[in-house]
């Protein structure tokens, strides 16, 4: 009988099953009829022995890691390799050997296959040539003409596919007479373009028989005269091939029986291996029949049914002896040796211990290798491994292959009690530390698994096929903070070694229990794209998942998965990217559960990253509506980035219905211009479900705040149901609306629900319980009851919910009405002691929650003792205030407006307000409470407050400082209370390696702040800005330093002075700088020399002013100003005389479709390429892009001169793009480079793109540059 098998190293020469189950479930429906014709021919062939004998070359077992040449070469199943030609030798010594005789005709050549896969429809062309031959080598320099000069064509096919399963596939060839010598196999295929299914085609072969001696091939697209070499060893074995043949002579007599032999003399039960007879009698009329005997070698033996080949492809269930025996014309008997092979028993139910300090025995194994080896024949029953407690750490990787015998009844149960198992992958295939290599029905249960390598760490790999196993509370930590997506992760199930995003086919997993840290990615299960091939009925619940680099749970092609009771956070990674709680993908992913999830504090330790942080995003599932993905119960909070915010991003994936969830975006004390979706979908998608949730979006900062947020296009693009929900969101600046969908903004309830949304929804506040610890119960009656039944019965603590009146959000809660007198609980503050003006929070906790029950805090400025007063709208049990100096403070409770009654009171002091002071900085001298040794130090000492003017001298020559230095918003400055740092020109100097912290002094919504005569160095680190402004910082005076920023970088790492609105951004918008002076200083280097950013028309910066500066030597623009309104630059000396790494060069560049009533005026505007002029880069001035002044308050470029703009490019003098009402006057533009031999078109002033109101009065345009290109004082190429 044909076996298509898979022979893999283990015991003895062992076998296991090629393709994988999952993959046999398939192939078993899709053999089809090519296959078993071919099966039936090798048969026939096989099984007339009287006229044919079969001949083995090749009898090794090994399998190559990606392909071979011949007969057929695939290399993978993305492989773009057209066609291929090879031919391999079989020399006239393993002829032969193997008894095939001169003057035998060959029939049949067959190649064992050992993977599954074919291609995905028939190929154009396979053909087979074969040739006599006294060659011993063949040669690297054959072509394919000479192939054919030499060998015969005998098995062609137009059009050809392989069978599809693993086993030997047979090529019956036209009949071919073997003269004597060597004998010679050519191929020859073209395929098509047509992909195949599975690997690469893996042909059996032995070790050895490499080319170019035994084989040479050619691939790609190759010709007659392409040439047969052997450049790839991997590729160049020669493949294991069996000869059928007839004899050219009729046996007679007793014919010899010949010496039997077996693959294996110990094999496990139902395993394969092949018997085989050497040196029998190769004649016409010869009959080999296979027996075999159960009782030993001289007990009775019984005929094989179906085994008459010189080969045969064995199974046995235990041990048992063979022998062949011989006839020739059917009488004339013999019989060959007997040969006894080994089966092992079953491993029954039993219970052993791993202990590597205790010695070997029947029942303890010192490692879990040996352990695993035990189990390699198969089971019985279930096997359960005791690590017996303190023995460990063991090191080194623990690899679980498949256990025949497993099942659910019989698993494979390790008990780790503890111990530590760790593995330094050091190699990249050898990263995990647990494999379970299609392991099924495997436990790993309570270990400390390590993956301590620093570049490469997985804990636990489910590779491939592994199906019903079990991981439980473990501690998986993963040692490398490596950035790079598959080098680590804590539980991976995969299809590669080496990669977390090749599908692999998990099903019936549970993860549960286990604490894993670090990780770029945590817990992955990957799937296929097909439905066939997705992931099925995996569970990850009740894991505590920390300090991943990006993702805590990543589900791909899945169906049925449920993500329950998990709690995700990152409270200690400092290093880090965008942030995904869960992240659920696949194109078909469906029927998950994801619920009772907690998701929070993903940034504590970078609090001023602006990476996106997303709760749970679900990207392009597209669900049937009959197994709906639900997100249910989950609670999101605490998701404290300064970046972009989503609790739930749902991007272009149908049917996913999102129940009770409670999403608390309140961080308060936020700063940042990022935007805060609650729910927030792109992309088309139908059917989403937004019911019974809680979105609470109060987080601080100036970016939009929206509890939903629809970006597709209309809101017929996207169908969504919205209901019941909680639609909270409220801060004193930025941005509040409600809800937006493309492309209107609905900014209260009554709006949105004025255009048909959001039926039995409400936009109370839900007054959580006590947000410092976490508790996210609501307390607002107003929000209680407010849910409709969607089926849910649970809330996240599992208690049951209200079926009639369910409670939005997470938690299911009851109000009942008050009576008598309150508990108005324990009260707190987030902070004992805060600088005047600045936010903190008071709360109580433990106060009666009923119906009726009102939270008061109140205020005393004179003591404990002292008369508490109401403070106005400070409600509820956790409010957010400031103060003007030390206070006292108590929550009073009152049911139904009487019986009031009072929490403890807290003290929170505020620092005295610094009157005016002359500060020393001296890092030289003692410090004193009017002198300090840094920068910083004189800002902290200031920063609680000031009441009158502060200078703040740093003692000449005292330096350099190596700091980087903070100005935050200092209450109390002003026009008159300002602060003046003179620099003393001291160095002050920071080499940065963080992208959100670029700047060497940052002037963080700090007002009145004059920086003077410093040398600002900030050109030493991966970023460098001299100075940025951000968070609204005003009436700032910057003056009389030198700011140098890198002169060889070409990336927009690197500025002078920046005022944006991002950390990490030199031109991002944001209204972080309006009254600024910019003047008297020397700006050197870097990509710009000085950005100012308005935030559009409604966040236009204004009155900004950048005068009598030296900016020059920076990579692309001078100055950079971008929706700004009555800015100055005036004076300013710009140039790069001697900047040899450049680009394009702008002067004065001004965007903004509402930038207004600007004056640039009175700059030198020069030498763009002096140290460069070979450079063909963009050369202008100045260039006004984008820019729609008014008549009124036109944007005008007034008395500068332009000269010696000196590169090989294209060179505008000004250049005005689609801006209106620019008035152009009294400029002087020279270029005049009249040894110029550039090309390039030169233009004095040129227009682009409509506009209106333009006028260019009383300009000199002197245009004689040298060389061939067009010259133009005046260039109109849009008519106005």
């Amino acid at each position: 009988m044909l076996k298509e098998i898979h022979k893999l190293p283990g015991l003895n020469g062992q076998c296991k099953l090629a393709a994988s189950r999952r993959q046999l479930r398939m192939y078993g429906r899709k053999i089809g009829t090519g296959l078993l014709m071919a099966i039936i021919g090798f048969l026939a062939a096989s099984g007339n022995a009287s006229a044919q004998a079969v001949a083995q070359i090749g009898t090794g077992n090994l399998i190559p890691a990606d392909a071979l040449y011949s007969p057929f070469y695939r290399f993978s199943n993305t492989s773009t390799t057209a066609n291929a030609k090879s031919n391999i030798l079989i020399t006239e010594a393993e002829m032969m050997a193997a008894g095939i005789p001169a003057g035998a005709t060959i029939t049949q050549l067959v190649f064992n296959k050992t993977n599954a896969g074919n291609f995905v429809s028939d190929i154009p062309s396979f053909e087979m040539l074969v040739a006599n031959s006294n060659k011993t080598t063949l040669s690297a320099t054959t072509t394919w003409a000479n192939i054919l000069s030499t060998h015969t064509s005998v098995f062609s096919a137009a059009p050809y596919n392989l069978p599809n399963a693993a086993g030997w596939v047979n090529y019956s060839i036209t009949p071919f007479v073997y003269t004597g010598g060597s004998f010679e196999i050519a191929t020859t295929h073209d395929r098509g373009g047509i992909a195949s299914t599975g690997d690469g085609f893996k042909w059996e072969y032995s070790a050895g028989q490499t080319g170019p001696t035994y084989v040479i091939a050619a691939t790609g697209n190759t010709t007659n005269t392409s040439v047969l070499s052997a450049s790839v060893a991997a590729y160049y074995h020669r493949p294991n091939v069996r000869i059928v043949y007839t004899p050219n002579i009729a046996c007679s007599g007793t014919p010899s029986a010949g010496v039997a032999s077996s693959s294996a003399t110990t094999i496990c039960p139902n395993s394969t291996f092949t018997l085989s007879l050497s040196g029998t009698t190769a004649a016409t009329g010869i009959d080999i029949q296979w027996q075999s005997s159960a009782t030993g070698a001289a007990g009775t033996f019984s005929n094989v049914p179906g085994a008459t080949s010189t080969y045969y492809d064995a199974t046995q269930a235990a041990t048992t002896y063979y022998r062949a025996r011989v006839t020739c014309n059917g009488a004339n008997e013999a019989f060959s040796n007997t040969v006894q092979v080994i089966s092992p028993v079953l491993v029954p139910t039993s219970s052993f211990t791993i202990d590597k300090n205790s010695p070997a025995s029947a029942t303890n194994f010192q490692s879990f290798a040996a352990a695993i080896n035990s189990l390699s024949c198969g089971i019985a029953g279930t096997v359960t491994f005791n690590v017996v407690a303190n023995s460990g750490p063991y090191t080194g990787r623990v690899v679980i292959p498949v256990i025949q015998g497993a099942s659910a009844s019989n698993r494979v149960i390790f008990n780790g009690n503890g111990n530590t198992l760790t593995n330094d992958g050091v190699a990249s295939a050898d990263r995990s530390t647990v494999t379970l290599n299609e392991a099924d029905y495997i436990t790993i249960n309570d270990f400390n698994i390590v993956a301590s390598n620093t570049t490469y760490g997985w804990g636990v790999h489910l590779m491939g096929d592994a199906d019903n196993n079990q991981i439980t509370n473990n501690t998986i930590t993963i040692a490398s903070t490596s950035t790079t997506t598959s080098n680590t992760a804590a539980i991976v199930a995969s299809g590669s070694a080496t990669s977390v995003t090749t599908a692999g086919g998990a099903d019936n997993t549970l993860i549960s229990g286990n604490t894993t840290i670090g990780g770029y990615n945590t817990i992955l299960f990957i799937g296929g794209s097909a439905i066939a091939d997705l992931g099925m009925n995996n569970t990850i619940s009740d894991n505590i998942v920390q300090d991943y680099y990006e993702t805590g749970i990543d589900l791909t092609g899945q169906n049925g998965a449920v993500v329950s009771g998990n709690n995700i956070s990152r409270p200690t990674r400092t290093s880090t990217t965008t942030h995904h709680g869960i992240e659920i993908s696949g194109t078909n992913t469906r029927g998950l559960l994801i619920e009772k999830n907690r998701i929070h504090n993903t940034f504590d330790a970078m609090l001023t990253s602006t990476s996106t942080a997303y709760g749970i995003s679900v990207t392009s599932n597209d669900a049937p509506s009959t197994e709906p993905n639900l997100i249910v119960n989950n609670l999101i909070y605490n998701m404290n980035s300064s970046g972009t915010i989503y609790g739930f991003y749902n991007s272009g994936s149908d049917n996913v219905k999102y129940y009770h969830n409670t999403v608390s975006l309140d961080e308060t004390n936020a700063s940042t211009s990022s935007a805060t979706y609650g729910f927030y979908n792109t992309t088309t998608a139908t059917g989403l479900e937004i019911v019974n949730n809680i979105f609470s979006v109060t987080r601080g900062g100036t970016g939009n705040r929206r509890a939903l947020y629809f970006n597709s296009t209309g809101a017929s693009a996207t169908t969504f149901t919205e209901s019941n929900n909680v639609l909270y969101v409220n801060s004193a600046t930025g941005s509040n609306a409600i809800a937006y969908v493309n492309p209107t903004t609905y900014t209260t309830l009554n709006d949105w629900q004025g255009a048909g949304y959001g039926n039995g929804s409400v936009d109370s506040n839900p007054q959580f319980a006590n947000i410092a610890n976490n508790n996210y119960q609501p307390t607002n009656a107003a929000v209680d009851n407010i849910g409709t039944d969607v089926g849910i019965t649970e809330d996240i603590t599992d208690a049951a919910r209200d079926a009639a009146q369910p409670d939005a959000g997470a938690i299911e809660f009851e109000v009942l009405s008050c009576s008598g007198a309150p508990n108005a609980g324990t009260a707190s503050s987030s902070v004992a002691t805060v600088c005047i003006g600045t936010d903190f929070e008071l709360l109580t906790a433990g106060f009666t929650i009923a119906l009726g029950v009102d939270i008061q805090w109140q205020s005393s400025a004179t003591g404990a003792a002292g008369t508490f007063t109401n403070i106005a709208g400070a409600t509820g049990p956790s409010v957010t205030i400031s103060q003007l100096g030390s206070t006292f403070y108590r929550a009073m409770a009152t049911c139904n407006g009487s019986n009031p009654a009072y929490s403890n009171i807290v003290e929170v002091q505020s620092p005295a307000l610094i009157p005016a002071t002359t500060f020393t900085v001296n890092k030289n001298a003692p410090v004193s409470s009017t002198s300090f040794q840094s920068l910083s130090a004189a800002v902290n000492a200031i920063s609680c407050g000031i009441s009158g003017p502060i200078i703040i001298n740093i003692t000449p020559g005292s330096g350099p400082y190596t700091e980087q230095v903070v100005f935050p918003e200092i209450y109390g400055t002003s026009a008159t209370n300002t602060i003046v740092v003179n620099g003393g020109g001291n160095t002050l100097e920071f080499a940065a390696t963080v992208t959100g912290e670029r700047a060497v002094l940052y002037l963080a919504g700090a007002d009145y702040v004059t920086i003077d005569n410093l040398m600002i160095n900030a050109s030493a680190g991966t970023y460098g800005y001299g100075i940025q402004l951000i968070n609204g910082s005003d009436y700032i005076t910057i003056s009389n330093n030198t700011i140098t920023s890198d002169l060889t970088a070409t990336s927009s790492n690197f500025a002078g002075i920046v005022a944006s609105g991002s950390l990490s951004g030199a031109v991002t918008d944001g209204v972080n700088a309006n009254n600024i002076l910019i003047t008297g200083n020397t700006i050197i280097g870097g990509y710009y020399g000085i950005t100012l950013n308005g935030d559009g028309a409604t966040g236009m910066a204004t009155n900004n002013h950048v005068v009598n500066n030296t900016i020059r030597d920076f990579y692309l623009y001078g100055v950079y100003l971008d929706d700004q309104e009555s800015a100055l630059v005036s004076g300013n000396d710009i140039h790069r005389t001697n900047r040899t790494v450049t680009s394009t060069f702008y002067g004065v560049y001004l965007s903004g479709a509402a930038s207004k009533n600007n004056l640039v005026e009175k700059n030198r505007i020069h030498d763009t390429q002096t140290a460069n002029q070979a450079s063909t880069s963009l050369q202008a001035g100045i260039w006004f892009t984008g820019a729609d002044a008014t008549a009124s308050e036109p944007n005008m470029a007034v008395n500068n001169i332009i000269y010696n703009i000196n590169g090989a490019g294209i060179i505008y003098g000004l250049y005005n793009t689609g801006s209106d009402y620019a008035s152009y006057y009294h400029n002087s533009v020279s270029l005049n480079d009249v040894a110029s031999t550039s090309t390039a078109v030169t233009y004095g002033f040129y227009q682009t793109t409509t506009a209106t109101g333009l006028e260019i009065k009383n300009n000199i345009f002197s245009i004689t540059r040298g060389g061939t290109g067009t010259k133009r004082a005046i260039y109109f190429k849009t008519l106005i």
